[in-house]
């Protein structure tokens, strides 16, 4: 298991029925249960995702999230229920990564907001705090989408609130809060095109779905199998499937993800039914002619003998999650088995250079995110005065971006997370320094080097701002990278192992012929209409590939400037700036 805290008592039962009052040590109890029923499930929502990108996963980002907002709880002696929220609303609003754990975050802090000065809550105080948290979480995004985490913890809330008027138990607030959380999250489908395309229910709505559920299963008692402690802030919670048979299965406490697709004439709803009922964490999205099934089993052979009585089967895939939970912790321990990570080639021409530049200290201070031993010497060399290293796979948390921050001696500074998943953990940082912040939300790393040229030492931190911004908007970026699921993205099929191209974010092409696939992205870049192309290549690309890259493009279009770097970035092997 990653690293987190231990939740003392799986057989314990919180006080839950009609007036009952949960004290600061039931809360902390719950919450720390909580934290490690979502980890369980990290890698599953993981395959929620939609784009296929090897990007900070959803499921990553908000058990990282939960586990540092549980992290001050850990150990500490019972306290005020509105104690172990103030210290929980903390820890996540440092430790929050990726857009779901910042919006986790605000979760957290209105409940925290709300519970202020109660020494004890009753469920009634629970349902007004998940009202508060809606409230703070709409408020952390400047264009909430409905069929998101928005929707879920909103529909939750708003069952949560009318249970709460008809009985103040906390057994029935939280088990009407999450039934209703079951259903929204089956319904994201028909709010946002894109789920409904990759088959797929919100990956972040069923996260905050899975944490409130987390919160009702340990109050009443229901089965989460712990390991004995290891260490004092070592999370060793192993949640298994509460509905699961008691049977011993020789693949371990995790039993087998199972996902498959069903066409034919269905009756849904008792299709859905029946499903639910033969395993946990069960997703089951369509209408009558098509299913999409997501479940936890430790038996799949009958969930699917089921299903081929409902129809023609396709897309299936049965995995052992004990492998996967194995193999999950291995790789955020170690980084082991991740080529890409490898160092340059011998054939590179990046060079270190032997001095680094002089960091201005007057005028703003700049921090950038950033993957890639050369991507962080160009950005030292154009004046960045702090690198934190992370972008793909790595969202760094609210509180590294703080630190960076107050390590420069600068007044002022400007941050550029170059990935839009970093910007909402960014955001959050003006407010937490005492130094006058701004973030450029630049999404790709040639926006941050784009905006970076346009800063003026002598100018105003905001018409810098403002500047680095309108600099950052006109640069076309173009990125290659592989396929880490299957999906389907604005019509486009894409499988795993697929070569991808996108053009600002978004899927252009894909497909098995890699060449082709980088063709058909650079046809889509416009390069008539620019004067300079700059090729950053990745840590797993060699020289000669490059070069006849190169060659290739200059064939095509001779009157572009081309210059090429070696980013050393890992996961994708191109990055492609076009000005």
């Amino acid at each position: 298991m990653a690293s987190g805290t231990a939740v003392e008592n799986s057989s314990y039962r919180l006080p839950s029925g009609n007036g009952a009052h949960w004290h600061g040590q039931h809360l902390r109890q719950s919450l720390l249960a909580s934290a490690a029923f979502v980890e369980q499930h990290a890698a599953a929502l993981n395959a929620l995702n939609v784009y296929p990108v090897p990007d900070g996963d959803t499921g990553t980002n908000m058990y990282l999230t939960l586990q540092a907002a549980v992290k001050p709880i850990a150990a500490s002696p019972s306290h005020s229920a509105a104690e172990v929220m103030q210290s929980v609303s903390r820890g996540a609003l440092m430790g929050s990564r990726g857009n779901s754990g910042v919006i986790l975050s605000q979760v957290l802090r209105g409940m925290a907001e709300s519970l202020t000065g109660k020494e004890q809550i009753s469920a009634t105080d629970f349902a007004a705090a998940m009202q508060a948290a809606t409230t703070r979480a709409y408020k952390a995004v400047q264009r909430p989408v409905e069929g998101t985490i928005l929707t879920v913890v909103r529909e939750m809330s708003e069952a949560a609130q009318k249970a709460a008027a008809e009985e103040d138990s906390f057994s029935h607030v939280l088990h009407s809060a999450c039934n209703e959380g079951r259903a929204s999250v089956a319904r994201t489908p028909q709010l946002l095109e894109k789920l409904r395309q990759a088959g797929v229910v919100d990956a972040g709505g069923q996260g905050i779905y899975l944490f409130f559920d987390g919160i009702r299963r340990f109050m009443l008692g229901e089965e989460m199998a712990l390991q004995p402690d290891i260490q004092p802030d070592t999370l060793n919670a192993v949640t298994a499937s509460a509905d699961a048979p008691a049977v011993n299965v020789e693949v371990g406490e995790y039993g087998y993800c199972t996902n498959f697709m069903v066409f034919g004439i269905i009756p849904f709803d008792e299709a859905r039914d029946t499903l639910i009922e033969m395993g946990d964490s069960a997703v089951v999205v369509g209408d009558e002619t098509m299913l999409k099934v997501h479940i936890h089993t430790f038996r799949p052979g009958l969930v699917l003998d089921y299903a081929t009585s409902l129809g023609s089967m396709s897309q299936i895939k049965v995995d052992n999650m004990q492998t996967q939970n194995e193999n999950f912790v291995e790789s955020h321990q170690s980084g082991a088995g991740l080529e890409a990570f490898a160092p340059l080639g011998s054939g590179s021409t990046h060079k270190a250079q032997p001095q680094q530049p002089q960091v201005p200290t007057v005028g703003p201070g700049i921090v950038v995110v950033v993957s890639g031993a050369g991507l962080e010497e160009v950005f030292r060399s154009m004046g960045a005065g702090a690198i934190i290293s992370g972008g793909q796979t790595m969202n760094p948390s609210t509180a590294d971006l703080l630190e960076a921050v107050e390590r420069l001696p600068n007044d002022q500074v400007i941050i550029l997370p170059n990935n839009g998943n970093i910007i909402m953990a960014a955001n959050q940082v003006p407010e937490l320094s005492k130094k006058r912040v701004v973030v450029v939300p630049t999404r790709t790393i040639p926006q941050g080097m784009s905006a970076l040229l346009a800063i003026n030492y002598d100018a105003p931190l905001t018409d810098n701002a403002a500047a680095m911004l309108s600099a950052a908007q006109a640069v076309v970026t173009g990125e290659v990278t592989t396929a880490v699921r299957d999906t389907m993205v604005d019509d486009l099929a894409v499988h795993e192992g697929d070569t991808i191209g996108l053009l600002d974010d978004r899927i252009v092409a894909a497909g098995k012929d890699r060449e082709q696939v980088i063709r058909d992205l650079i046809g889509k870049m416009n390069l008539e209409q620019r004067d300079l192309l700059t090729l950053y290549y990745g840590a797993a690309m060699d020289m000669g590939r490059v070069e006849q890259l190169r060659v290739g493009i200059i064939e095509v279009y001779p009157d572009l400037e081309i210059e090429v770097v070696a980013g050393g970035q890992p996961f994708y092997d191109y990055i492609i700036s076009a000005e």
